[in-house]
């Protein structure tokens, strides 16, 4: 039976919409906007790889999940999408655009073009298309990586613009109206001159993924980004994500330990069942909305809640759920991937250097970060 569900910017009207059943590749009828083939990705210090001839599909409009043990790759698969680590094998397509060449020095190559945290990457890059302005280069996705990497020495609203920066064609007070705009709609009216240090964990979040939506892309990447944050900032920070997400109408692929979280924010989610990642099962979210928390509660939401914490504690890799940073909710912390053993040894490099790295890169070439 048809599932009835709201499509995003229609919540607020209080439409409901009658949604076909789920071919398990997420909304029927749309094109995908994300799209594994076949990709293979080997660290240098592994024997083995840790993402094998891997496919999956995200529609576009849709938000989903990838939940799975510590370690087991999920990061990996968002370096992959944004080039800051290039595949072995395979093609990983954006809007149905090539985001990346096969990697040429062998598996396990970190050697790919890196990105500012939330500067995202650009489709077609390989096929020689020339930038020329904002305008002229669009972006594939934008990233917001676990930690919110705002630089001190910038205030907020001028880490938030910083991709306006990278991507250029655009005059000071463009830069500056838009800003203004986005600190709005995150909430951050009259904070835009403050510095990092001085707003709260929840607030760094909502000026970091501020600076992501400033990307321009329709495909936003989020690792754990309510990680660090207390338990109650959390639940306040799910709420204004899906709220901003029905807004923007953004494509988005979040990775969370956390399943309580991902049912609530997600319309399917991805999980990880075997080591090295050659499949993700999926599931769809049996929630309409809006959503509150109390949705939670609902007997079909418990049930898949129970069914994703069974199978998750079976993955090889996890040793007993909630110490290997699988968490049900409530009650438990988040543990990062990093912390894991074996494969985390590889893909353990802190984010905050990868991409302050790739700012500097950028900032050589561009001469516009400081």
């Amino acid at each position: 039976m048809a599932e009835s569900r709201v499509r995003p910017g229609d919540e607020f009207g209080g439409k409901i919409m009658p949604v076909a059943e789920s071919d398990g590749t997420g909304m029927p009828g749309a094109a995908p906007m994300l799209e594994f083939r076949d990709v293979r990705f080997q660290y240098d210090s592994d024997d083995f790889p840790i993402i094998d001839r891997l496919s999956f599909k995200v529609k576009k409009g849709e938000f989903v999940s990838v939940i799975g043990p510590s370690g087991c790759g999920k990061s990996t698969i968002f370096r992959l999408v944004n080039r800051l680590l290039m595949p072995a094998e395979g093609e990983i397509l954006v809007n149905g655009e090539p985001v990346g060449a096969k990697s040429k020095s062998g598996p396990g190559t970190g050697k790919a073009g890196a990105r500012v945290a939330g500067a995202g990457t650009s489709a077609g890059e390989n096929g020689g298309a020339k930038a020329s302005g904002a305008a002229a280069r669009k972006l594939a996705c934008g990233y917001m990586p676990q930690q919110d990497l705002l630089f001190p020495w910038r205030t907020v609203a001028e880490n938030v613009r910083i991709p306006l920066e990278i991507r250029g064609g655009l005059s000071a007070q463009e830069m500056d109206r838009m800003t203004e705009e986005v600190l709005e709609s995150v909430g951050l009216t009259g904070w835009g001159q403050k510095a990092p240090k001085e707003l709260s964990g929840g607030m760094r979040q909502r000026a970091a993924f501020a600076r992501t939506l400033l990307t321009g892309a329709d495909l936003l990447l989020l690792d754990e980004p309510f990680s660090a944050l207390d338990y109650l900032t959390r639940l306040s920070m799910r709420e204004w994500l899906l709220s901003q997400w029905e807004q923007e109408q953004k494509t988005v692929l979040f990775i969370t330990h956390d399943v309580e979280e991902a049912i609530f924010l997600s319309t399917r989610i991805l999980a990880v069942e075997e080591m090295p990642i050659t499949r993700l099962r999926s599931f769809d979210v049996p929630l309409t909305h809006p959503r509150s928390v109390e949705s939670l509660n609902a007997p079909e939401a418990l049930a898949l809640k129970d069914e994703l914490i069974a199978l998750l504690r079976k993955t090889p890799g996890n040793a007993g759920g909630e110490s290997a940073g699988i968490t049900a909710g409530a009650e438990s912390k988040s543990t990062a991937d990093a912390e894991s053993k074996g494969t985390a040894g590889a893909e353990s490099k802190s984010a905050a250097g990868a991409e302050i790295a790739s700012a500097e890169n950028v900032s050589g070439k561009r001469g516009g970060i400081k």
